[in-house]
């Protein structure tokens, strides 16, 4: 693969990466992401939407493993580019 085409692959991680961010950040504000969800007794708060809660929760993680996912594909294709550009610049010095 040519550094062109990596760097277009890392271009498209990094939207990947800017949407996720947007979508942690619009979880964790608008819901009650850190709250107990059962009163002192053991029962389910009733001021509190427990399912929409427990989804919002759900999700989250998800969206934090998918970051830590692209974030380790960026990572190797910046390498796959450095690894690149590195014999390209070796190979016109030798010649």
């Amino acid at each position: 693969m040519t550094v062109p085409d990596l760097r277009s692959q890392i271009r498209q991680l990094v939207s990947q990466k800017v949407s996720i961010e947007v979508e942690l950040e619009a979880i964790s504000t608008t819901s009650a992401l850190g709250e107990n969800l059962v009163d002192k007794d053991g029962f389910p708060r009733d001021d509190l939407n427990v399912y929409e809660i427990r989804q919002s929760r759900q999700r989250q993680t998800q969206l934090i493993n998918d970051h830590k996912t692209i974030l380790a594909k960026i990572e190797k294709l910046m390498y796959e580019i450095h690894a690149q550009e590195g014999q390209q610049k070796a190979q016109t010095t030798q010649t």
